[in-house]
């Protein structure tokens, strides 16, 4: 008579079998959590890429002449929005205003030195079979006149306003306890208000 194979698996085999497994599956949880992490930081950087972009739009073209005198403290960031909390994630606007006088506005204006393309003439020969002879690609033709506003128009340089405008934008997530520098920003721009 002959034994009787039994057919099976042994917990030896069975516990090899989930060691392999979850040596492969472990990195892979985290990967996922490691991209989860990735994709929440960039979805709250493009927010607040977003809310800056439109802050420094109403500051620069829905912001009245006397919201900028009478609301703006020059000495200290101005808090319009505050911080912005969406889906956990903050995101903290401030604008740092600075005034100039219109006074010191330096303009450049390009004068150009016209010749009469017929008939030659500023140390040019006339144009020959319709080609213009002077090229402007150089800039040699081209002077640069600078003047001041106050130059040109004393009253309407006191009339002026210039504004220095730099927003600072920055953002944590709900597991940060505190703004990272990583997670700032800065834009910077100006403002002219005219009377």
């Amino acid at each position: 008579m002959r034994p009787r194979c039994r057919s099976g698996v042994s917990l030896i085999e069975i516990m090899v079998a989930v060691a392999i497994l979850a040596s492969f599956l472990l990195p892979t949880f985290h990967l996922l959590v490691s991209f989860t992490g990735a994709s929440r930081q960039q979805k709250v950087e493009g927010l607040a890429a977003n809310l800056a972009k439109e802050e420094m739009n109403w500051w620069l073209y829905v912001a009245s002449a006397s919201y900028y005198a009478t609301a703006v403290d020059l000495s200290k960031w101005n808090t319009r929005l505050g911080t912005v909390e969406i889906d956990g994630n903050q995101v903290e606007l401030a604008m740092k205003v600075r005034r100039h006088e219109g006074t010191r506005l330096v303009m450049n204006f390009p004068v150009f030195q016209w010749h009469d393309f017929v008939n030659g003439g500023g140390g040019y020969g006339p144009c020959r079979d319709g080609i213009e002879q002077r090229v402007l690609a150089s800039g040699t033709d081209v002077t640069i006149r600078t003047e001041r506003l106050d130059q040109l128009s004393p009253e309407r340089a006191r009339q002026v306003d210039f504004y220095d405008l730099l927003l600072r934008v920055r953002w944590k997530l709900p597991t940060e306890a505190d703004y990272a520098p990583a997670n700032t920003r800065y834009l910077l721009s100006r403002r002219a208000i005219l009377p």
